[in-house]
């Protein structure tokens, strides 16, 4: 989200807005192909297979000839084609592939886009951190391989995307990737590519139904759209922000998986009788020419919910680009109404970019303590000594993206360790490693949230903490202890 939505900053390309927003997530987190199908059929699979739904077939056929004319030169075989998943051997090496974003780049993108967004080097990061880690003995007796590619955000989805999936799928063999937001297109493909697992520790622009349809995905410290849906309904009646007398409006994404999701919380907010009066669907950013829509929206919305009397808005989204846009035009025409956030709208970024006279009474279900306040004790000593060794390192920690950046390094190898002791020993295969992360349950001390649980669920956040806008400190801050969900 950006202070300076208008003018020359509607000129800067998609990826600024929402690389911005994150520090190392791509904003696209888990959607689908932009022809705006949505996945996931519901249904039992094996564990091993990813035969998929029609959508699911479509999307994996459309990135598999993506890259086959653009990889003319590597194996004859497209790196989307479906093949036998790569074991890890006992006492093998463990090769991850992590795809990272261009830093200079990016950090020309979000200078641009408003204040607090400077993010980090995520090679700089995983490679001090994997180092470290192969000198202690590595996982398990594995020495862990990272396989770096770079993403430019001034290049297409599908040509990132393309790219990134031959390198972890044909130029090098990989068995885990550390996924960076990208979209169903490029899960797909790494899986069918025969990847065994795909871990992300950040949003997540998915629903329960494609999780499931899905195996080999796991979104540690994430909630599905359609979960968090209920999560809002639930907690916010709880807390008082919404009440019987409350005249809700809802902004999502136009984009089937967030327009499913504004559904279920809007049927949950019905059923708990609160009314919501209106809602807006945000045209979705996924090229240069959608942002000025995106942001003709915003001023949009806030016109048309202030004509109908909205005086509390909720959202559906992943990165602040509709909180944030929203706030900023709301208050220039001096409307204030409430909000309630969640941590898919990094509050850190919230607050150094939407005046602070128009986040009164905002309140916030948070479970990402390092972008949703500034107080460091929130924090645990596993996530204040990771910091503290990025630090050592010459890696940055002072905005909230940079120490949401160096959690999610940590967490990512952190979380393999754990999920691969599990297993034991032996070879290891999609089947095993999804079993152990399932018998990990909540015994895995996490440090970018309050408690992860992988039992029966590829989004693991277990546990929020509710918090407020204090506006004693000018800040986001927690009410309440964390409490299981």
């Amino acid at each position: 989200m950006v202070r300076r939505l208008l003018g020359a900053v509607l000129r800067v390309a998609l990826a600024t807005l929402l690389l911005g927003g994150c520090g190392s997530t791509v904003q696209s987190a888990g959607r689908p192909s932009s022809s705006g199908e949505l996945g996931g059929a519901t249904g039992g699979r094996g564990a091993d297979a990813l035969s998929g739904s029609p959508t699911d077939a479509a999307e994996a056929a459309a990135v598999s000839a993506a890259v086959a004319p653009a990889q003319a030169t590597r194996s004859p075989a497209s790196a989307g084609a479906k093949r036998p998943t790569v074991s890890v051997e006992a006492a093998a090496p463990i090769r991850v592939g992590i795809p990272y974003l261009d830093p200079q780049a990016t950090e020309t993108f979000t200078s641009a886009l408003g204040k607090g967004l400077a993010g980090t080097d995520a090679k700089a990061e995983y490679s001090a951190y994997i180092d470290d880690l192969n000198r202690r003995g590595g996982i398990a007796g594995h020495r862990v391989i990272p396989q770096f590619h770079v993403v430019r955000p001034s290049d297409s989805p599908s040509t990132y995307e393309s790219a990134t999936c031959a390198a972890f799928t044909q130029d090098n063999h990989v068995q885990f990737v550390f996924d960076i937001g990208m979209s169903m297109n490029f899960l797909h493909c790494v899986l069918n590519g025969g990847v065994l697992a795909v871990l992300n520790t950040g949003w997540l622009g998915l629903n329960d139904a494609d999780m499931r349809a899905t195996p080999g995905l796991l979104f540690p410290d994430a909630m599905t759209l359609d979960r968090l849906a209920r999560l809002q309904a639930d907690n916010f009646v709880a807390s008082g922000l919404l009440t019987r007398d409350t005249k809700v409006g809802i902004m999502y994404f136009d984009e089937p998986h967030f327009a499913a999701a504004e559904k279920v919380l809007e049927a949950e907010l019905t059923r708990r009788h609160i009314q919501v009066v209106d809602r807006f669907a945000a045209h979705y950013v996924a090229s240069t020419d959608d942002v000025g829509q995106a942001a003709g929206d915003a001023q949009s919305a806030q016109l048309r919910f202030r004509s109908r009397g909205v005086n509390t808005v909720l959202f559906v989204e992943t990165n602040a680009w509709l909180a944030g846009a929203f706030g900023i035009q709301a208050a220039s025409q001096q409307y204030y109404p409430r909000y309630g956030y969640t941590s898919n709208e990094p509050l850190a970024n919230v607050a150094s970019n939407v005046p602070a006279d128009a986040l009164r009474g905002a309140q916030f279900i948070g479970w990402r303590p390092a972008q949703d306040v500034t107080d460091s004790r929130a924090l645990s000593p596993g996530a204040q000594a990771c910091l503290k060794f990025m630090a050592d390192h010459g890696n940055p920690t002072e905005s909230g993206n940079q120490k949401s950046g160096g959690l999610t390094v940590c967490e990512n190898v952190e979380y393999l360790r754990a999920v691969l002791e599990t297993v034991g020993g032996g070879a290891v295969s999609r089947s095993t490693f999804l079993d152990a992360a399932a018998r990990l349950g909540r015994r895995y001390g996490p440090m970018a949230t309050f408690s992860i649980d992988m039992a029966g669920r590829s989004d693991g956040a277990a546990a929020v903490r509710h918090g407020v806008w204090d506006t004693g400190c000018g800040c986001f801050a927690y009410t309440s202890a964390p409490s299981a969900i």
